[in-house]
């Protein structure tokens, strides 16, 4: 699954992710109480830095989007 990150110059890449990420959780993409993809996936997947990617994550689980699980996230 490929969406396109960075497309837009105007939106942070942080932005860019986290909302693939929301549109994935929305669609049922991952099942609730499930690991998502290990951020090393994720980071290959859309070509960012670890940094970006956690910032996405981040405003994710303060949104109750998802948790974190010792070291894992998921929904």
């Amino acid at each position: 699954m490929k969406d396109t990150i960075g497309s837009n110059k105007n939106i942070a890449l942080y932005l860019q992710v986290k909302d693939v990420l929301i549109k994935r959780i929305q669609e049922k993409t991952w099942k609730p109480n499930t690991l998502i993809p290990t951020e090393q996936e994720l980071m290959q997947e859309f070509d960012v830095s670890r940094t970006t990617l956690r910032q996405a994550i981040s405003m994710l689980v303060q949104d109750g989007l998802l948790e974190k699980n010792k070291a894992e996230e998921q929904l």
